[in-house]
């Protein structure tokens, strides 16, 4: 079934619908992997570390994954908690969401506890503060950690 981008750009994408800390995926099937505004939504440490593990776990060795969080030091989160429900407004309706805000140096630490490998954190292109820090959402390029037969 096509949608969005694959239809406009004329390519096959099977979706899952699936729980991140319970992928429905056999070991080491994927050569990539993208998770655009996902894992800040996972409540509790043990689950977040679970889902990083996943990720982990469905990643051939070598295989690449790019991420992205919400920032705990994005502006207008300076005077609040890691956790956060944020609402978000459909036309009939508006859900309150949770969101856990990451640091560089917490996303960065608990992917390589997963054994992932950090190749670059960076904030999103067009960030307008000039310190990474301060940006709205941390971007993470990986590589999956290589197994020892």
């Amino acid at each position: 079934m096509a949608f969005g981008y694959s239809r406009k750009f004329n390519y096959h994408a099977d979706l899952v619908v699936a729980d991140a800390t319970e992928l429905p995926f056999i070991d080491s099937c994927f050569d990539c992997v993208i998770a655009l505004a996902s894992y800040h939504h996972i409540q509790d440490k043990k689950n977040r570390v679970k889902a990083f593990g996943e990720l982990r776990r469905v990643l051939k060795p070598g295989a690449e994954f790019f991420l992205t969080v919400w920032n705990r030091w994005q502006p207008e989160f300076w005077f609040k908690g890691k956790e956060v429900i944020v609402p978000w407004k459909t036309k009939n309706r508006q859900y309150d969401r949770y969101h856990y805000l990451y640091t560089y140096h917490e996303i960065e630490k608990l992917l390589t506890a997963s054994g992932l490998n950090v190749i670059k954190s960076y904030a999103e292109f067009g960030c307008s503060s000039p310190v990474k820090y301060f940006s709205r959402n941390i971007c993470v390029l990986g590589r999956a950690g290589y197994s020892v037969p």
